[in-house]
């Protein structure tokens, strides 16, 4: 079995730290740039609603399955040309680098 948040049908896979019971209230962060996307299956199905060139990162506005929209910053070198509103993509979240914070007074 897998640890993780299961949030609405979306498994978001963090490294869960041992002080956590299984059942605890979390909130798990990730950076936009911490989250790979690929095209095909694997990963938390979305679709590109937009794309933005920002320099150095192309910023992607991906909703998911369940309406949850997810923001992801990858390297223009990357992005640029691989990217397009409407596409389906796979959000793969780089689960070493996920911040978590337990609790149920969260703002």
């Amino acid at each position: 079995m897998q640890a993780g948040l299961d949030a609405s049908g979306e498994f978001w896979p963090p490294v869960l730290k041992p002080h956590l019971a299984p059942g605890e209230t979390i909130t798990i962060l990730y950076r936009p740039e911490h989250i790979g996307v690929a095209q095909g299956v694997g990963g938390l199905a979305g679709r590109i609603e937009t794309t933005t060139f920002l320099g150095p990162v192309v910023r992607l506005t991906i909703k998911l399955a369940s309406g949850r929209i997810v923001i992801v910053d990858r390297p223009s070198h990357e992005a640029g040309h691989l990217w397009a509103r409407g596409m389906t993509v796979s959000l793969k979240p780089d689960a070493q680098r996920a911040v978590i914070i337990a609790g149920e007074n969260l703002p």
